[in-house]
């Protein structure tokens, strides 16, 4: 991480009411296999625990953009290790859009759709990037801010 000015800060994470009714249901069928199903003290346990795992990846899952001085910085936690970086030099253009993500990207998450790739948490807002011939459409809350920050990055 530089030092570098801030011009633009989000982080998303999945906090959809719909998807998490679906988590926890998913969660209780293995809380219920491990009850119901294991035959050993051993299975329960290692059943239980992946109900929790599978409940904490995605109360942490969530995506964390930033415009700085140097570009455009994405963090898919915990699926990137380190941060994705476009240089602000290799940015050749940006436009935000409204899209369908389940139609063009097929859901949510890091997507590819025929248009390139999306890293999209929830909503149909978003900014589409353009950099080295490629195409990556970041999922916003806050499509007019983050274009205001690309623009200050003198593109």
């Amino acid at each position: 991480m530089t030092d570098s000015p801030v011009y633009f800060r989000e982080t998303q994470r999945f906090r959809q009411p719909w998807l998490w009714a679906i988590l926890i249901f998913v969660s209780l069928i293995l809380f219920w296999a491990a009850l119901a199903e294991a035959e050993s003290v051993f299975q329960r346990v290692l059943f239980g625990a992946l109900g929790l795992a599978f409940l904490l990846f995605f109360a942490v899952l969530g995506l964390r953009t930033e415009v700085r001085e140097d570009g455009i910085h994405l963090k898919f936690f915990p699926l990137h290790l380190s941060e994705r970086h476009i240089s602000a030099n290799e940015l050749t253009g940006f436009d935000a859009r409204e899209y369908r993500p389940l139609a063009e990207y097929g859901g949510w998450g890091i997507r590819r759709g025929r248009n390139g790739w999306a890293y999209n948490v929830r909503g149909t807002a978003g900014v589409e990037l353009r950099y080295r011939g490629k195409t990556l459409l970041v999922g916003t809350q806050q499509p007019r801010e983050f274009i205001e920050a690309l623009d200050r990055l003198g593109r």
